[in-house]
């Protein structure tokens, strides 16, 4: 989370929000695998 000590230094704001991306494109690409794996257990189903 960005904090008054981020403000006054924008560096570990940027490393902060680097580490903020990776986590939520890691995220995406979980997501995405789930959501993919449940599309083809639906088709096996059917």
């Amino acid at each position: 989370m960005l904090t008054m000590e981020h403000i006054r230094k924008p560096l570990a704001a940027r490393q902060a929000l680097t580490r903020s991306e990776a986590v939520l494109q890691k995220s995406q690409d979980i997501t995405e695998e789930a959501d993919s794996a449940l599309r083809n257990a639906m088709v096996r189903l059917k």
